[in-house]
């Protein structure tokens, strides 16, 4: 019986090294991994590590490229156990560790040593502050466990050096932050719709002069923003959440890599048109979603070892079906020229619209729509009409029971093959691949132009 467990692995199991520079996935799909991070799984009260495994796996069959940072790997128990279990993508590339430029960090020990250094230095004028548990400032994996874990990292000797600085990054995406009026989520909203208007320039300036601080991170900015007393407790949680958000962008810009935010989408500024197609195109929610029209559930992706992975994403049948599955989103998103009259009446509507919270209703309910009409006009052109709320269903009637060992699922084949199989065979693969590309364009189009008549007035 085959059976997958968290395994640690030696010296002995390294089969190759690498060291890449984010210029060598440049052009690739990569996605950075946002529910790695020990402070979102602390936000989120993330304890299972089954949800951040089961996303890496979904992500890793959809981009190129799944990257953490590094340092993720000794300061969260979770995300240290689920990299052991993804030793073999780590060895063959497909989930990256990132560290800093290789100029400054050549090694992951080095990276540890100096973000050791950094929060020393930082510690020494800071007093104990409640406040920065949150962002697990006093949870700090202990030094011993932190250097073994480097050291293993080393071992392993797969490095993805960044060419951007992640620090100034973040200080930009900040200060920028503090200006964006057109984004209803930014620093700027948020005070706008939430402080005394007469302490909006006096709040904007601390918060500008903060980023060119020498200390600028997330523990250190909750410090400072909690002595500020004109700012009530929600506002300061949307405050700190929407610089997690911030800070989390910069390691995924220093990278060149999209934002995969914890609830499996990506993350995108108000600066893109709607719809875009990247919301669809690289989201591990929707095309989870998308897998389980074939019968590929979610539960039958916790089956999947990391080799399994590998096997799938190499097999013809799974090559075919993601170069469809990224075709199929060109034919709805392909020419924008096609969608300029919906979103000029959309940005029209939202520029009209009374208030922030509106507005940003409005934005998240056509990217939503966008999600959802993909189904339906997918599901119509294929000739299965299924509605949303029944895809699930639909998909429960093919999942193998949890309590089936791995070794003798459907008829003692491997997951790997399960998959490959019902991608080839299914009914749904059959249409997949045949139906008409006008009709599915039509379907959506004719979908999203009724969704803009009853619900943007």
């Amino acid at each position: 019986m085959r059976l997958i467990t968290n395994v640690g692995y030696s010296t002995k199991s390294v089969n190759k090294m690498s060291h890449l520079t984010s210029r060598a996935i440049d052009g690739k799909i990569n996605l950075f991994v946002t529910l790695a991070d020990n402070t979102v799984q602390e936000t989120y009260g993330m304890t299972d590590r089954r949800i951040l495994l089961r996303q890496m796996k979904i992500a890793s069959l959809l981009a190129d490229h799944s990257i953490i940072s590094a340092p993720y790997f000794w300061q969260s128990e979770i995300t240290n156990s689920v990299c052991n279990d993804f030793y073999p993508l780590i060895d063959s590339n497909t989930v990256l560790l990132a560290s800093r430029p290789y100029e400054q960090t050549p090694t992951f020990k080095d990276f540890l040593f100096a973000r050791k250094q950094e929060t020393e230095k930082l510690a020494k004028h800071i007093q104990d502050d409640s406040s920065l548990i949150r962002y697990g400032f006093d949870k700090e994996i202990p030094n011993e466990l932190a250097d073994t874990r480097a050291k293993l990292l080393d071992r392993w000797g797969h490095y993805l050096y960044r060419t951007k600085s992640v620090e100034i990054l973040f200080r930009l995406n900040w200060q920028k932050d503090v200006f964006a009026s057109n984004d209803s989520n930014s620093v700027c909203s948020i005070l706008n719709n939430s402080i005394n208007p007469k302490l909006i320039d006096k709040i904007s300036n601390q918060f500008l002069l903060a980023a060119e601080d020498e200390y600028f991170s997330r523990a250190e900015f909750t410090r400072k923003l909690n002595q500020i007393h004109e700012i009530d407790w929600a506002t300061k949680n949307k405050l700190i959440d929407r610089l997690s958000i911030l800070y989390l962008q910069a390691n995924a810009d220093s990278l060149g890599c999209y934002l995969l935010e914890p609830n499996g989408r990506v993350y995108l500024s108000k600066d893109f048109n709607i719809p875009d197609k990247i919301f669809l195109k690289y989201s591990v929610d929707l095309f989870s979603k998308i897998l389980s029209l074939f019968g590929i559930s979610e539960q039958l992706i916790d089956y999947l070892s990391a080799q399994d992975i590998f096997v799938l994403k190499n097999s013809p049948e799974y090559v075919n079906f993601r170069s469809r599955y990224f075709q199929i989103i060109d034919i709805l998103f392909g020419n924008i020229g096609d969608y300029d009259e919906i979103v000029e009446r959309v940005d029209y509507e939202i520029q009209q619209a009374a208030s922030l919270e509106k507005k940003e209703n409005i934005y998240k309910n056509i990217l939503n729509f966008c999600n959802n009409a993909f189904f339906a006009a997918l599901s119509t052109a294929v000739g299965i009409p299924l509605a949303i709320s029944t895809i699930s269903t639909y998909a429960s009637s093919l999942i193998v029971p949890i309590s089936v060992p791995i070794s003798i699922l459907v008829g003692g084949q491997t997951v790997a093959f399960v998959i490959r199989k019902r991608l080839a065979e299914s009914k749904m693969s059959k249409a997949f691949f045949k139906f008409d590309r006008s009709e599915i364009k039509e379907q959506f189009l004719k979908s999203f132009e009724n969704y803009i008549k009853t619900n943007i007035k």
